[in-house]
């Protein structure tokens, strides 16, 4: 053909051939791409592009593939040398879908990942619009933008089927993937859906890599990773509500530091089961998704979501994430008559006439698995027969069974009767079923229920679970109908066999079982004779869940010992409910118990009791319910004056103030109160985590400033809250800090965090305090809600120490006052005159005249009657003179300026930016005394300046300035303003500069 070559029509069709061989090529290199093959097309896409420049469709799949590749730069580059290619040889631009292309790769557009291309399977058909949302989500996560999406349908529907094929494709997309599911019944190990996921991470991962990933803490509610990193220590135990704590932080920071690494899926199967540990969880880690490569797939039924939070922690958790995150709930109906119609076709290997399809769609109301075991029923009973155009029909449909129990006793019914007897002993497991035990409560020989298993899985009834020797059933709604058949003795019987052979099993390999397993295996035969051996279990179990922070599991397990032991429980068990129940938050029931297991002790011990059960109470947020206990405990004290009978009475003080409609809002004198403060400030026990205690009973017990001796300033609380030593406070901050983030005592850290940014700002460090602040408010973050809870009350103290030194931000502190000024709380009485004196002044700073003033008569009040060594009188004090200050008021002058004088000054107690000299200054110069009012700003400089408090200290000039302008002065006010002005210059004290500025207009 070699002669026709230069013909007209050998050229036209040569151009033909070679433009379908180009385009061609282009196809080719688009299914390469969507095959996920970005990293091997790239050299072939250069090789192309060189040889038809021209051509942008190659261009568009060279940059989509560099981008892939993680080549953004390459991938722009090659855009700018299209451009150039096309300017010089043509004299135009790029078209509009090549700079759409170029601006997404600038954005980091998710729609550029790459996606594995759907598969079909089984129990798959008619989900196209919900895998897409799936994969959506999963496409978000991968661009960094996180979520939770929730799969939601009656059972059966094919929910877990939906999450098994997330995960394929998850995988396909190199993504890691964890996964775990919840297991029925109230005695599960207390977060299991993570331990399971978290350990078959560690397994895939190796010990190396799991080492680097792995928070210590987390082996408290996974053992399996004792095992594969067994010289790994759990870290120390902390208090019940900051373990739990510890427990969420570490597991949020092992999800963050794999989502830094690659795109993570984690899967939570069956979350209808979830206990409260686990839906706070992940409740917990959902809040870091946002911007996290991290998406949360989750399943649960809507038949068994409860409605009511308090029965399901599953509801207050679906409800907070709707609020915290990014939350899509995907709910499964019934399949259309096609799906059904595919589905059947895949179950029987063959088409399904569309007459049985209708029939068997409309008697499972489109249910899949109802559906798969209609066909396997008609299937096994050689029911089903071609029809003439070769589609499966039944001549026997009539005789299909009503609903899913009865065809599988139909199933069950064509099965051997030792394949029977293992399918029940293993419906008496909750969760995956042990092969040895189970066939051990069928009395079958090895042999025998090999057999078994494998007609078993051959039928499709169990499937292989993810431990050794394990196995679960096909669907829970399996196991359901075959353990309902049985009666409720033999199901007694058979629960007793299984906590039997999971001891015996467990004495020879430990980890095959663990507590709560067994407990399960008890408590479900407590009507049978020797219940009470599972009394040891129980407890052990109990003890690994409070270990793990779980206590809403460590209260069923204690309540499982008291229910094996019969009419009396042992005093061991009795003891551990009540403060298990404080935890736990019924508080109610806490009481209860508490009462009832005191009422069965000796008095002495009643006392001790009472004592640990209230810290309790008022430690995990009930501080109310541990003052109904208070009198209890006191009445079984008589004479005994020790730190029981301290605990117990300052609890009841402060009930009896709480009580007083005319409560001041400050802790009154008592006497009483000084001397339980005393006790156990000088005990050796452990007896309040109070961190506020050491300031508390220094100030009482010493009375001055002066009279504080130098082993009590150790405590940095003391140091930095009473006595005012600022440039030591945040060093003595800095070892007790580091400390709490080695033990995980998140609470305890964020209140180092904001004392060191209080003391910070108080010497002027401003920068260096904002910092600080927020490292508190990130650490305070990560603790689950706690409403006004001490940690946070020190972060919002942090924030206010820098709007006064600053004078900025005034609407967000009153934001968080009024917030505060909105709890209804018998508990913070004791708070009222600080919180309103702090409002009162902020207000004032705001030029709300008229609220800041409506705050004050309650200050006034407290200071009148409160002792100056109670916690926080300095500060109730000066907050009031700041209002009347800013102000120019006179109102309560005197009453506030005899406190002042003959309580606050001679007790002379320190808080950061804060000064009682500078108060008094202040009140003196309102009262139009102004030479005493200069001695006392003199006072008030040298005091400050001793302690290095450099934003009070300007402030003092600028008062004393604005004292002298208020009073026709403006020449003697001058050099005091610029003196201020030039401290507020040097230490940033923005909003104080603009007054300065502001005030000297008035001179000029």
């Amino acid at each position: 053909m070699q002669e026709f070559a230069d013909r007209p029509f050998a050229r036209a069709e040569a151009s033909r051939l070679e433009e379908l061989h180009e385009a061609a090529l282009e196809d080719l290199f688009d299914a390469e791409l969507a095959l996920g093959r970005h990293h091997e097309v790239v050299a072939g896409l250069e090789g192309l592009v060189t040889r038809g420049p021209l051509r942008e469709r190659r261009w568009s799949q060279l940059m989509v593939a560099l981008y892939r590749d993680g080549r953004q730069a390459e991938a722009l580059e090659a855009y700018g040398r299209l451009r150039r290619v096309l300017d010089q040889d043509l004299g135009v631009v790029p078209s509009a879908e090549l700079s759409l292309l170029h601006q997404a790769i600038l954005r980091h557009s998710p729609e550029l990942a790459w996606r594995p291309p759907p598969r079909d399977g089984s129990g798959y058909f008619g989900r196209a619009a919900e895998m897409s949302r799936l994969l959506a989500g999963l496409e978000k996560a991968a661009a960094g933008r996180g979520g939770v999406v929730l799969l939601a349908g009656e059972p059966g529907i094919g929910k877990s089927h939906a999450l098994r094929q997330l995960i394929e494709q998850a995988r396909d997309g190199s993504a890691v993937v964890l996964a775990g599911r919840c297991v029925e019944g109230a005695w599960v190990p207390p977060f299991h859906p993570f331990a399971e996921a978290i350990a078959g991470y560690g397994e895939s991962v190796g010990p190396v890599r799991l080492r680097a990933d792995l928070a210590p803490a987390l082996i408290r509610i996974a053992p399996r990773l004792s095992e594969l990193l067994p010289d790994l220590e759990p870290p120390p135990a902390l208090q019940p509500d900051e373990e739990r704590f510890r427990l969420l932080d570490a597991a949020a920071r092992f999800f963050t530091a794999l989502s830094a690494r690659a795109t993570v899926l984690l899967v939570l199967d069956d979350l209808h089961w979830a206990d409260a540990g686990t839906a706070l969880m992940m409740r917990h880690i959902a809040r870091t998704c946002g911007q996290r490569r991290l998406l949360i797939a989750g399943a649960y039924r809507t038949t068994e979501a409860a409605q009511d939070p308090l029965a399901d922690p599953l509801g207050d958790a679906l409800g907070a994430m709707q609020a915290e995150t990014e939350c899509t709930t995907i709910r499964l109906g019934a399949l259309s008559a096609e799906a059904i119609g595919q589905l059947l076709a895949a179950e029987a290997g063959a088409p399904v006439s569309a007459s049985l399809t209708t029939a068997i769609g409309a008697h499972t109301g489109g249910n899949p698995f109802f559906a798969k075991e209609v066909i396997r029923h008609l299937a096994e009973e050689r029911a089903l027969h071609e029809d003439g155009s070769g589609e499966l029909e039944a001549g026997l449909l009539l005789a299909v069974p009503e609903g899913v129990r009865q065809v599988l006793a139909r199933r069950r019914a064509r099965m051997s009767a030792e394949a029977n007897q293992l399918l029940e002993c293993g419906s008496g497991f909750a969760g995956p079923f042990l092969l040895p035990v189970a066939a051990m409560a069928a009395s079958l020989d090895d042999p025998s229920a090999l057999s078994a298993l494998d007609e078993l899985l051959a039928a499709g009834m169990i499937r292989p679970g993810d431990a050794p020797e394990r196995y679960e059933f096909g669907h829970a709604l399996v196991r359901n109908a075959v353990y309902d058949a049985l009666n409720p003795s033999r199901q007694a019987r058979l629960h007793r066999r299984l906590a039997h052979g999971l001891e015996a099993a467990r004495a020879r390999l430990p980890g095959c079982t663990d507590p709560a397993e067994i407990v399960a295996q008890y408590a479900r035969s407590t009507a049978l004779p020797g219940a009470e051996a599972g009394i040891a279990v129980a407890i052990e179990a109990a003890d690994l869940a409070q270990a793990a922070g779980a206590h809403e599991a460590a209260v069923a397990f204690l309540t499982t010992a008291a229910d094996l032991a019969g009419p009396e429980p042992p005093v061991a068990v009795r003891r551990r409910l009540a403060p298990a129940l404080a935890w736990a938050l019924r508080f109610d029931e806490a009481v209860a118990a508490a009462r009832d297991a005191a009422e069965r002790m000796a008095p002495h011990a009643a006392v001790d009791y009472l004592a640990e059960v209230t810290a309790a109470l008022s430690a995990a947020g009930s501080t109310a319910h541990a003052w109904q206990l208070a009198p209890v405990g006191l009445a079984y004290a008589g004479s005994e004056r020790n730190e029981a009978w301290a605990a117990l009475t300052l609890l009841d003080l402060d009930r009896r103030e709480a009580a007083d409609p005319d409560h001041v809002g400050l802790p009154l004198h008592q006497p009483r109160r000084r001397q339980a403060l005393a006790v156990l400030y000088r005990s050796s026990r452990a007896v309040s985590r109070s961190v506020d205690l050491a300031r508390y009973a220094v100030a009482a017990i010493y009375q001055r400033r002066e009279n504080v001796p130098a082993e009590a300033a150790e405590d940095p609380t003391v140091r930095l809250y009473l006595l005012g030593e600022l440039r030591s406070a945040p060093l003595a901050f800095h070892d007790p800090a580091v400390q709490a983030r080695a033990r995980g005592e998140l609470a305890r850290e964020v209140h180092c965090r904001a004392s060191i940014a209080r003391s910070l700002a108080a010497l002027g460090e401003l920068e260096a305090a904002r910092a600080s602040l927020a490292e508190a408010r990130e650490l305070a973050s990560r603790i689950p809600g706690r409403g006004w809870s001490w940690e946070r009350i020190h972060v919002v103290g942090a924030l206010d120490a820098l709007t006064l030194a600053t004078a900025e931000d005034w609407e967000g502190m009153l934001a968080a006052f009024d917030e505060l000024a909105g709890v209804d709380d018998p508990v913070l009485r004791w708070a009222r005159a600080p919180m309103r004196a702090g409002y009162a002044r902020t207000a004032a700073h705001l030029g709300r005249a008229e609220r800041a003033m409506a705050m004050l008569a309650p200050p006034v009040r407290a200071l009148t009657r409160a002792p100056a060594w109670t916690l926080n009188y300095t500060r109730t004090a000066s907050d009031t003179v700041e209002t009347l200050w800013v102000l120019g008021r006179r109102d309560h002058l005197r009453p506030v300026e005899t406190a002042l004088r003959l309580k606050a000054l001679p007790a002379d107690f320190r808080f950061p930016m804060m000064d009682l000299r500078l108060s008094l200054a202040r009140l003196c110069a309102l009262d139009g005394r102004l030479d005493e009012a200069d001695h006392w700003f003199a006072q008030a400089r040298q005091v400050l300046e001793e302690q290095g408090a450099r934003p009070l200290r300007a402030i003092a000039d600028f008062d004393q300035a604005l004292m002298r302008i208020r009073a026709g002065q403006p020449g003697q006010a001058r050099p005091s303003l610029d003196a201020a002005a030039r401290q507020f210059q040097r230490i940033g004290m923005t909003g104080w500069l603009r007054r300065a500025e502001e005030l000297a207009l008035t001179l000029a």
